[in-house]
């Protein structure tokens, strides 16, 4: 007769069984291995950043549904009587775990995304979930400068440099925002500060906010200097040279004003005020050189 041996249900399933851990196994180490590349022994300014998962989200999501068959394949046919609760509705389980993931991530998503519809609901976001993280409130005080909200960037600025007083970039940025606000002493502060603690990478635009800053007070040597040094690192900074044209033309050197002028139409052949600025100083050279007669 026939004697005893692994049934043809039983062999089905151990076939499955093997199938599904595998695929599980796979999206485990899809997970680790592809998150490794930006979260492992070499340094990052972010410890968190939600961007990092996308890709090793597929691993996941991988293991968790074929996790989800292979347990519902155990409890519906291993040790469990025909009758049981398990072995009776398991597939409905299946569908019911399933159809909770289908509706609960498009939710997740949807709220997610109200808190990326712009930089003001981003970083704050940030700022609420990580308080003491002086780049977030950085980043906050940027996203209310672009929309004109000068004070309440000055605000989140401030916060920035008082949690990271090295913070070289809010440092930056503030001072703009006190320029804006005309507070010329408050701009060269923090412009200073910042040059001072951003040495090897300098900012042409500090230069040239600085060089503003003591045109308006009327310190045109240092005003001409710092548009100089603004030029040296980004020779092909258009404003900067018309500004220096117009320091250069208020200190008498008619010609070199309007080499200034010409460079900068060079640059951007459609600058209006460099335009107005080179033909103002034509007429004044032309006027000066009548005088002489």
């Amino acid at each position: 007769g026939i004697k005893g041996g692994h049934s043809p249900f039983t062999v089905h399933r151990s076939l499955f069984t093997v199938h599904y851990l595998r695929i599980t196994a796979f999206g485990i180490f899809w997970f680790f291995i592809t998150l490794s590349v930006e979260s492992s022994i070499i340094p990052t300014r972010d410890i968190i950043f939600e961007h990092r998962l996308y890709l090793p989200s597929i691993g996941l999501i991988i293991a968790f549904v074929s996790a989800i068959f292979h347990f519902i394949s155990y409890f519906s046919s291993f040790n469990l009587q025909p009758s049981s609760f398990l072995s009776r509705h398991a597939s409905r389980i299946t569908v019911l775990m399933l159809a909770t993931f289908v509706v609960v991530s498009p939710i997740a998503t949807y709220q997610r995304n109200i808190i990326w519809q712009d930089d003001i609901t981003l970083w704050s976001d940030v700022i609420r979930k990580s308080p003491l993280n002086a780049r977030g409130y950085n980043n906050l005080g940027g996203a209310f400068a672009a929309k004109g909200l000068t004070d309440k960037a000055i605000e989140n600025y401030q916060i920035a440099v008082r949690l990271k007083p090295d913070f070289g970039q809010a440092h930056y940025n503030l001072g703009v925002a006190f320029g804006i606000k005309g507070l010329t002493d408050l701009l060269i502060e923090h412009l200073q500060i910042a040059l001072k603690l951003e040495p090897d990478y300098p900012l042409p635009e500090a230069y040239y906010n600085l060089g503003i800053a003591y045109e308006s007070k009327s310190l045109l040597n240092l005003a001409a200097q710092h548009y100089r040094t603004a030029l040296m690192f980004r020779p092909d900074f258009t404003e900067a040279h018309d500004n220096y044209g117009v320091v250069l033309f208020k200190q008498g050197s008619i010609d070199e004003a309007i080499k200034e002028f010409q460079i900068a139409l060079k640059i951007k052949p459609d600058y209006a005020r460099a335009i107005e600025n080179l033909q103002n100083a034509y007429i004044y050279k032309e006027s000066k050189d009548k005088n002489k007669f």
